[in-house]
This record gives structure tokens, sequence and C-alpha cells, in this order.
């Protein structure tokens, strides 16, 4: 679950990098007349998806055992008292 949260985060947050840089487009060196220089703007996406993914994936996993943990205890000390 962690994982596909993390993947979802970095398509997001590349996508958005990729379209910063698209709009950006500083002397045509993503698109122009010649069309869509992907050989540029594509390594832009890689960049940004990588680091986000990993961090991300691992800050969701974290979370999502924490919140585990702490219900499973929950559950645990409400068994214990009946």
């Amino acid at each position: 679950m962690g994982v596909v949260a993390g993947i979802v985060a970095g398509v997001l947050g590349a996508g958005a990098m990729m379209t910063i840089a698209w709009e950006h487009n500083p002397q045509g060196e993503f698109h122009g007349a010649a069309g869509i220089q992907w050989h540029n703007w594509l390594p832009i996406g890689v960049v940004w998806f990588v680091p986000i993914a990993a961090l991300a994936s691992f800050a969701f996993a974290a979370s999502f055992a924490a919140i585990d943990h702490i219900a499973r205890r929950r559950r645990r000390e409400h068994d214990q008292r009946r």
C-alpha cells in the first residue's frame, strides 16, 4: 500500500515538474518548431520521479505501519479489559 501511494506521489510530483519545465521552456529546449525534444524533457520526469517515489514510499509505508501498530495495540488492550 505504501509503495503504491509512493508511486502515485512520484508520478504527480514528476508530472508537476515536467509541466513547469514545459511552460518555462528556456530557448525552446523542450519543445518548439521541430517538435518535442524527448531526450531533454523525459529526464526531468525521471530525475524527479525516483527520489519522490522512494521517499514517499518509505514515508507512507512507515505511516501505515505505525497506524496499524496503534490499532492492534488498542484492540489488544480492549480485548484484555473484557
